[in-house]
C-alpha cells in the first residue's frame, strides 16, 4: 500500500508540491519548475499523488502512472473553508482556481453545465462575483482535505464535507 501522499498545485510555470507520510502532516515542500517536477517524481518511491483535474493535470497524471505512482485528479468541484489562518499563498491559488473555474461556467451554456458549474453561476447571480468565488474555493479546499486526511479515493457523486 502506497503511504505517502503528494499532493501537487499545478501553475503554468513552477509546481508548488506538498509531501505527507502522515495524514495532515506536511513534512516536506518544494517549488519545482515544470521540467523539474518530472525529474523529481521519477525519483520518488510510489505514492499517491493528488492534484486538481485541469488540462495539464491529464498529461502529468500520466506521468506519474509510468513512474509507479497512483494518479488522483479531483474535480474542481467541491472546497474545504478557506480561513486567514492559512498558508496565503494556498489560498490565493485555490481563489485563482476558483475564479477560473466560474468565468469557464458562465461562458458554457446551461445544458453543457455541471452540477456545481450550475450551484456556483446562480451563487454569483445572487451573492455576487466575490462571494461566489470564494464560496466555490472553500468546496475545493474541503475536497482536496477530505482526500488527503481521509485516505480515500476521490468520488465525485458523494456529498460535499460540511465544516464541523
Amino acid at each position: 500500500m502506497k503511504s505517502t501522499v503528494i499532493a501537487i498545485d499545478i501553475a503554468k510555470n513552477v509546481f508548488q508540491v506538498a509531501v505527507s507520510k502522515t495524514p495532515g502532516k506536511v513534512c516536506e515542500e518544494h517549488r519545482l519548475s515544470r521540467g523539474k517536477v518530472f525529474e523529481w517524481l521519477a525519483r520518488r518511491e510510489e505514492s499517491v499523488v493528488v492534484m486538481e483535474a485541469c488540462g495539464s493535470a491529464h498529461h502529468l497524471g500520466r506521468k506519474c502512472l509510468e513512474y509507479g505512482h497512483e494518479a488522483v485528479l479531483l474535480p474542481p468541484d467541491r472546497l474545504g473553508p478557506i480561513s486567514k489562518r492559512v498558508n496565503r499563498y494556498l489560498r490565493e491559488m485555490l481563489i485563482h482556481g476558483a475564479r477560473s473555474a466560474l468565468n469557464r461556467a458562465k461562458a458554457r451554456s446551461e445544458d453543457d453545465r455541471t452540477h456545481l458549474e450550475t450551484w456556483a453561476v446562480r451563487l454569483d447571480a445572487r451573492k455576487g462575483y466575490n462571494k461566489a468565488v470564494v464560496a466555490l474555493a472553500n468546496r475545493i479546499a474541503r475536497a482536496v482535505w477530505a482526500v488527503w486526511t481521509q485516505r480515500r479515493m476521490w468520488q465525485p457523486d458523494c456529498p460535499p464535507a460540511t465544516a464541523a
